[in-house]
């Protein structure tokens, strides 16, 4: 009676290759890039968490919008490493069926402990839109 072999048996090259691959890359990493769609996704509820608050949205400018969404967006600087990235991207808006744009800046860092990307926007320039728009210009 011959025993049981119970070792494993050794990693092949492609597993070696692969395993190295993924390291190299941060295979499976939650940081967030410039245009993946969580991230500005992120960043519209940046801007509209800011500016679904300021005085007399709901009545005078709430009513008359349409979609929002990000289009062009640019990646202006990158630490992969760290996980942060400096962003551009057109804010677009439906204001009276009209679409409007507006030209932002965000940020993307990632939180180490909490194992995620956050996005900090640049809001002033769109509240300037909303207001200039609603005021009809």
């Amino acid at each position: 009676m011959q025993p049981n072999n119970t070792r494993m048996p050794k990693p092949t090259a492609a597993l070696v290759a692969l395993s190295l691959a993924c390291g190299l890359t941060a295979c499976g990493s939650n940081h967030l890039t410039c245009n993946d769609d969580e991230a500005k996704k992120e960043v519209l509820e940046v801007i509209h968490s800011h500016i679904d608050n300021v005085g007399g949205f709901d009545s005078r400018i709430k009513p008359h919008l349409g979609k929002r969404y990000l289009s062009n967006v640019s990646t202006t600087e990158s630490d992969k490493e760290l996980g942060r990235y400096s962003c551009t991207a057109t804010y677009n808006y439906e204001f009276k069926k009209k679409t409007r744009t507006v030209q932002i800046s965000y940020a993307l860092k990632y939180l180490e402990d909490q194992k995620k990307s956050q996005a900090s926007a640049s809001v002033q320039p769109v509240k300037m839109d909303y207001l200039i728009a609603d005021a009809g210009g």
